[in-house]
């Protein structure tokens, strides 16, 4: 954690996910300037639908049955991180055809680390047709780097 600052601006503010039995919680809640929140693990299959079906609807995009049942069964599904991110990626896919084959890369992750690396490649990918090369070398350094976690 020493990349994180001893203090942060007033208008600064980080997000960062974490189990509550690791040394990144248990070094952060030492800290008077971290607020904590736990997220439960979503075990309700309703509630993870409704996760999926309104995020997508935000958007204007909606996935079939048999997907938002792939979806839910998969094994990261209990992540309320995981839907979102997930989610967020499927509203941005434009060919609705090819939406089952895009949803079982997602689907077939096994840890949230492998989710990183599938979304750090998309980026890559799509914004290094437009990107300065200096951004694409710092992506592919990126998932260089999450490769050895």
């Amino acid at each position: 954690m020493t990349w994180l600052p001893k203090t942060l601006p007033k208008s600064c503010r980080i997000i960062l996910s974490c189990d509550t039995d690791s040394q990144v919680h248990k070094t952060l809640s030492t800290r008077a300037d971290v607020t904590t929140l736990c997220i439960p693990k979503l075990n309700d299959n309703i509630v993870k639908s409704e996760i999926i079906k309104s995020n997508l609807a935000l958007h204007h995009k909606s996935v079939t049955d048999a997907q938002l049942g792939v979806l839910i069964a998969s094994e990261l599904s209990w992540l309320p991180l995981y839907l979102v991110t997930v989610v967020n990626e499927l509203r941005m896919f434009g060919c609705y055809e090819q939406l089952g084959a895009y949803i079982s890369q997602y689907t077939a992750v096994s840890s949230l680390n492998e989710l990183w690396k599938l979304l750090v490649r998309r980026w890559i990918s799509e914004y290094s047709k437009s990107a300065p090369s200096q951004s694409t070398e710092t992506l592919e350094g990126t998932i260089n780097d999450l490769t050895s976690i």
